[in-house]
């Protein structure tokens, strides 16, 4: 079985680029996707803390780590909208925001 190198390369040139409307967007599922686990675990955790139970630390954890979901969605967000600001603002006369970046006009 042959495969076509100049496919196979073409192939590889679109997964490593990323339009920043997809960027943005990815980092808001990230934050939307996270937030209800933060809160969930939190709830779990102060009925925890109401019933007396000593070992509540793992709650603890969990928040952890749906912090650092949301927080690295809020940072996609931040960069996605950053590179939308440059690639839009870098030509006279093109169109601005998110659809000038979604149309990939800009790369």
């Amino acid at each position: 079985m042959t495969c076509d190198k100049s496919i196979f390369m073409g192939l590889l040139k679109d997964m490593r680029t990323m339009h920043p409307a997809k960027i943005l967007a990815t980092g808001l599922l990230f934050y939307l996707l996270f937030m209800p686990v933060f809160a969930f675990t939190g709830d779990l955790r102060v009925e925890c803390d109401i019933e007396d139970n000593s070992d509540c630390q793992e709650y603890g954890y969990m928040q952890g780590i749906a912090t650092a979901g949301m927080l690295f969605g809020i940072m996609l967000s931040v960069g996605g909208a950053y590179k939308i600001r440059g690639l839009s603002s870098k030509k006279k006369g093109s169109p601005d925001g998110l659809w000038f970046a979604y149309e990939g006009q800009g790369e």
